[in-house]
């Protein structure tokens, strides 16, 4: 049988012409995530963050691992509905300054000891799926059939990503449910590029 997936839509709005153009981008930007081979897992959709300006989604891949428990695999999305695209870390924060790495360790851990990691992470968590492959295959120097390959799906079940609560801002830190580490604005606002959201 055809494997359904499902794409966020945005109704309702008063600009029929801009909702068209934002339901585009989030149809385009869902695809570039299901194009991989996910034909082995069970997809779900969330939505994790809603406002006039924003809106974060979440897909999640559940399939049965090789000791038969669940294995996980979340990719976050986040769009500006405003500006009518797809929001990297990168756009909300300064994540060239030197300190903010060490900022977000020293807040989720009490020191700075883990600054190199969460530069690592954090760079990760700013990548688009593209991105993430080419990046991959320029490390490992994989085929183009990284897509369909089992070290693809080991390195996404490490791989990082964010998305947006009121106040905050959720990095994704273990492959399993509920571990992303929350960071809230007032622990980076000195580095935000944008209007806090709320």
């Amino acid at each position: 049988t055809e494997k359904v997936y499902w794409v966020p839509q945005i109704e309702g709005m008063e600009d029929q012409e801009k909702q068209e153009r934002l339901n585009r981008i989030l149809k385009q930007e869902s695809e570039e995530w299901l194009l991989v081979n996910w034909s082995f897992a069970e997809t779900k959709l969330y939505i994790e963050y809603q406002s006039d300006k924003y809106l974060s989604y979440s897909y999640q891949m559940v399939y049965p691992s090789e000791n038969g428990s669940e294995e996980y695999i979340d990719i976050y999305i986040t769009i500006d509905l405003e500006n009518e695209s797809r929001v990297r870390l990168s756009d909300l924060v300064y994540m060239e300054d030197e300190t903010f790495a060490k900022q977000v360790a020293k807040y989720c851990y009490g020191d700075e000891t883990r600054e190199d990691s969460w530069r690592e992470r954090l760079n990760d968590a700013n990548m688009t799926l593209k991105e993430l492959k080419k990046y991959i295959e320029e490390k490992r120097g994989e085929s183009e059939k990284i897509w369909e390959t089992s070290s693809f799906f080991e390195y996404l079940l490490n791989h990082s990503s964010f998305y947006l609560r009121p106040g905050r801002i959720m990095i994704q830190y273990d492959p399993y449910p509920y571990s992303d580490i929350t960071i809230e604005i007032a622990a980076f606002e000195e580095y935000l590029k944008v209007e806090p959201w709320y």
